[in-house]
């Protein structure tokens, strides 16, 4: 059985609490507080992507494409030039409706 997201965290920020300094513990509350004032489609800090690299980034986190392989995708990126376009709206539309 897995443990809701929210309820990782809570044990994370009680660890920080009580004292505990782990630069991984650090990083993974550091990650998730920033996730929450950005947009969910922005790379994280620390991570330098190419344009193609981000588009990449993009199409994998909106979740539509989990049977392609990256050659594939890219392929599909290549070849349809709105496909950005409506993958962006579509994340942006989801966000709103949150």
């Amino acid at each position: 059985m897995s443990r809701a997201p929210r309820d990782c965290i809570t044990e994370l920020v009680a660890a920080h609490a009580t004292g505990k300094r782990d630069p991984k513990l650090l990083e993974v509350i550091n990650r998730f507080a920033w996730s929450l004032f950005h947009d969910p489609l922005e790379a994280p800090p620390g991570v330098q992507m190419t344009a193609l690299e981000r588009d990449l980034f993009i199409l994998r986190t909106c979740g539509g494409f989990g049977g392609m392989s990256d050659v594939e995708l890219l392929l599909q990126h290549q070849m349809n030039p709105m496909l950005m376009a409506s993958v962006t709206v579509e994340a942006a539309l989801q966000d709103m409706f949150r």
